[in-house]
């Protein structure tokens, strides 16, 4: 693999966006990427985590009938990108980024950035809580040390329902229940990469994706103070990606992306929705598709909604955005965890302690 060591000496740091699908990520990426400071790298492990012999679908415990459609669906797209051959592309794109003076951007679902051997345990309660917090990511060690991590999250109603009309529009039907699907929405991940971080002292800035259509200028400002460029070159149009420059030889891939390629700009609809009601949003569920399935969405936005609320609170204008330790003074959900400072000298890992009523992180 290329030589990353030149990465560790950047000033302003590499920006690494953790995300997950139907987060409007693309849209917060395409967007900053317009700073002519940046270079962004789309992606950095989506052929491999998706596409490849290694991709995340194999090592789910999906239903024998769900994963031989998921499969079945994939297989006319499938190469031999490995997560090697990916950190390899990565450490290039750095590289190149270095060379021109420019601070790699890059981004990348955290379904499609955990190593499955991480990744699973964490989802099914196997792994519970940790104390020294390490890479379980397919970044490379050495450049996830030095990495300024942001987290892109939405409201899990918004979230669920976009991909269920994502998937409905490929002719098919959402699998709330099954594995995979939990795996594309869960904020769980998410919250555990904010942990990590933090108790590391290297807090991520979280974005709201719908911010990016509703607080605009406010997050462009923050997100371009943390990166250490100036929000004045960012812009809230331009150019499409021409034709040639899209990667559209995997359709399948192209699909996933395409916002960050065809966009031409942050379009914002006349008036900004209301806070989405789950009941609402769970009876057109259940007449779209099936009663079964509109109970596994429900419990689904649920499960992701503590983590939700918890990072909430420090996003960019969340109440606890400029605190440098994490103290919230109230359980917010079943799946809460507050973080605090031990009585290790400074210096030593933070200690997370789970409150009583807790179930496994």
């Amino acid at each position: 693999m290329a030589d990353l060591a030149p990465a560790t000496h950047f000033t302003p740091r590499p920006v690494f966006v953790f995300d997950n699908p139907r987060s409007r990520s693309h849209l917060f990426f395409r967007w900053i990427s317009t700073s002519p400071k940046l270079a962004p790298i789309h992606h950095a492990f989506m052929m491999a985590s998706l596409l490849g012999p290694d991709r995340f679908t194999l090592h789910t415990r999906a239903s024998p009938g769900r994963k031989q459609q998921t499969q079945s669906a994939v297989a006319p797209f499938c190469g031999d990108e490995t997560h090697e051959t990916c950190r390899t592309q990565l450490a290039q794109h750095v590289l190149n980024a270095h060379e021109k003076s420019l601070i790699p951007f890059v981004n990348e679902h955290c379904v499609l950035a955990f190593k499955h051997e991480d990744m699973f345990p964490l989802l099914r309660g196997t792994r519970d809580s940790y104390r020294h917090f390490t890479n379980s990511t397919h970044i490379p060690d050495d450049f996830f040390k030095i990495i300024k991590p942001v987290l892109v999250i939405r409201h899990p109603i918004l979230v669920v329902d976009s991909l269920c009309r994502a998937i409905e529009q490929e002719g098919s039907k959402p699998a709330p229940a099954e594995e995979d699907f939990e795996a594309i929405t869960t904020l769980k991940l998410s919250r555990h990469l904010f942990d990590g971080f933090c108790s590391q002292g290297r807090k991520p800035l979280v974005v709201d994706g719908d911010d990016v259509l509703w607080k605009t200028a406010a997050v462009g400002k923050a997100v371009c103070e943390y990166i250490g460029i100036n929000a004045d070159e960012l812009s809230e149009t331009w150019t499409p990606y021409p034709a040639h420059e899209r990667p559209t030889a995997n359709a399948y891939a192209y699909e996933w992306t395409k916002v960050v390629w065809e966009s031409d700009g942050i379009h914002r609809p006349a008036e900004k929705p209301e806070e989405p009601e789950l009941e609402k949003y769970c009876a057109i569920w259940e007449a779209s598709y099936g009663s079964e399935a509109g109970v596994a969405l429900k419990a689904l936005v649920l499960k992701n909604m503590p983590h939700y609320e918890y990072l909430s609170q420090f996003k960019i204008g969340g109440p606890l955005q400029d605190k440098p330790m994490m103290t919230p003074s109230s359980n917010i959900g079943a799946d809460y965890f507050s973080l605090t400072r031990g009585e290790e000298e400074e210096g030593e890992p933070w200690d997370i302690h789970r409150q009583d009523s807790c179930t496994p992180f």
